[in-house]
């Protein structure tokens, strides 16, 4: 089976974008892939490195001035949602190459886990429409959310999620189980909802690593949000609610309420923290999101081609080990060996 890194489809104004704070694998290894995959399919091997305190937004609008027709981004979910923020309505294509600590969009749309495979797709593959969720502002692509699952979030520290991986989310779980419930005021589509909840989501995705589901039957190419208000407020409800997700199993019932629409707002009776796409987006009473249907072409497996047992996508055990042990010496070296080996 031929490389898509030797397929004639790929765009000659290609830019390559870096993170090179996320994830576990060192900035060099990742930078030294893109090289690499960049030459070996004739294109500008150049590489923009985000900023440490604006993100991905300053490096894309540099390559769209330079009249870039697809920008591949090797960062985590949320250098990824920077990048859609600036690409969203445009003609430009997103590649991604994903090298954060979940991944989670990568998991959602049957991404390889293999890095050298995203890396060819995202480089070759043709572009699918994707929507774009915008929440006071700011784009995310798989959920933002207010309340004891921000704070899980801020609490995983770029420290913690360095050294652990997915597993400093895990540890922070127990926020979930403990944090009180608050009184929301949920709008959707004009229909308004009050509710005490722990958290509530507004998804455009919903599965975690491992087959884990936390918000059931979400679809980034429909046109809607999912809003899941999670309303277990005891231990075992709790325990519940988490040990139906981690069956890939959900229900929609009065622990876990799921609605859909286009426009939604939320409002809370206290401050509470609120995360985009796995970011710490501080502490408000309001979130107020929408969605754009459509908006981002991403570079994707054609909708029909589910995970391949042959390529195993973010979604596999064998992601889940890679994920959640990211420190492991004999992996950090078994990467460094072979992309260097290459480049």
């Amino acid at each position: 089976m031929p490389s898509l890194l030797d397929a004639p489809t790929t765009p000659k104004h290609v830019a390559l974008v870096l993170n090179p704070a996320s994830g576990s694998e060192g900035a060099s290894i990742r930078r030294a892939r893109l090289v690499k995959a960049a030459r070996t399919a004739k294109i500008s091997d150049m590489v923009i490195e985000t900023h440490p305190k604006e993100g991905a937004a300053p490096a894309v609008r540099a390559a769209l001035r330079e009249g870039a027709e697809r920008i591949v981004v090797s960062g985590g979910d949320g250098t990824l949602a920077q990048a859609a923020g600036e690409l969203a309505g445009t003609k430009v294509v997103l590649g991604v190459s994903p090298s954060g600590t979940a991944n989670l969009f990568a998991l959602n749309m049957s991404l390889p886990s293999d890095p050298d495979e995203a890396l060819a797709l995202a480089l070759n593959a043709p572009a699918r429409s994707v929507d774009v969720g915008w929440a006071n502002g700011r784009a995310f692509l798989v959920m933002a959310g207010l309340g004891a699952d921000a704070q899980v979030v801020r609490d995983a520290k770029r420290r913690k999620k360095r050294f652990l991986g997915v597993l400093a989310y895990l540890l922070g779980g127990w926020r979930m189980v403990m944090d009180g419930q608050a009184r929301y005021t949920v709008s959707i589509d004009g229909v308004t909802l009050r509710r005490r909840a722990k958290t509530v989501l507004v998804a455009n995705l919903g599965r975690l690593p491992a087959g884990a589901v936390l918000v059931p039957d979400t679809n980034a190419e429909d046109g809607l949000l999912e809003v899941a208000i999670i309303r277990a407020w005891s231990v075992p409800q709790m325990v519940r609610v988490v040990a139906r997700a981690l069956a890939g199993r959900p229900a929609n019932d009065n622990l876990l309420e799921v609605h859909r629409g286009q426009q939604i707002t939320v409002r809370c009776s206290r401050p509470r923290p609120m995360h985009l796409d796995g970011e710490d987006a501080g502490s408000t009473t309001l979130l107020e999101a929408h969605v754009d249907p459509g908006a981002l072409g991403v570079a994707l497996p054609p909708a029909s081609g589910g995970p391949s047992a042959a390529s195993p996508t973010f979604g596999s055990l064998r992601s889940l080990r890679a994920t959640t042990l990211p420190w492991l010496p004999f992996r950090e070296k078994r990467h460094r060996r072979r992309v260097l080996a290459r480049a």
